[in-house]
């Protein structure tokens, strides 16, 4: 049975997180009707409270009108030590770039093994973050700004297919995380949800 994150009315059932001790996160995340609303700073997340594992993830956002920059994501099997960014993996949501993959080091500054395409990797990154880039699809596939997006994450094990806008845009397989928290970002840009919910 689908299980909604976002209940449209409050942000019951999660938590913030900021960069900087002190930062009032609620002066970044709202609800303005019935939409969860972003503003970008300060940057940080919100994460469930909850852990999960075998899911399907559905995200529906768009940036504002006119944003010249938009940049969010999704972080999925975020461990339990917060700071940005938690060990997790990244499904990206930047303007021009939403599906890549981007896993996120532990404490120790380790890198989870996540199944990434050596043959993906961003080659402008030089190897030090693995950002797996979307399938060329992809980029076809991710609507202008302004306009309403649809992102799904299997997540099945170590698995991972993300599609955006119905298209399949990355997926890896056989990753070590396989369980924990999910997390939506306060990357510098406005951004509002109108669906956060399992499947």
């Amino acid at each position: 049975m689908p299980t909604a994150l976002f209940n449209g009315r409050d942000l019951g059932g999660w938590t913030f997180h900021t960069t900087t001790p002190g930062d009032d996160a609620k002066k970044a995340w709202g609800v303005r009707g019935g939409l969860l609303v972003c503003t970008g700073s300060p940057l940080g997340y919100i994460a469930t409270e909850k852990e999960h594992a075998d899911y399907m993830l559905a995200v529906e956002y768009r940036y504002p009108a006119g944003t010249a920059k938009p940049n969010s994501g999704v972080l999925i099997h975020c461990g339990k030590a917060d700071r940005v960014w938690p060990l997790s993996v990244e499904v990206q949501m930047r303007g021009g770039r939403a599906g890549d993959l981007l896993p996120n080091p532990d404490d120790a500054g380790r890198l989870p093994k996540c199944g990434i395409d050596p043959a993906r990797l961003d080659p402008t990154d030089k190897g030090k973050r693995r950002h797996m880039r979307t399938e060329p699809a992809g980029r076809e596939a991710e609507n202008p700004v302004g306009e309403w997006n649809r992102l799904e994450v299997a997540c099945r094990g170590g698995d991972l297919r993300v599609t955006l806008n119905g298209v399949l845009v990355n997926e890896a397989a056989g990753g070590e995380l396989v369980r924990g928290r999910i997390a939506l970002q306060s990357e510098g840009s406005a951004v509002e949800f109108r669906r956060v919910g399992l499947a």
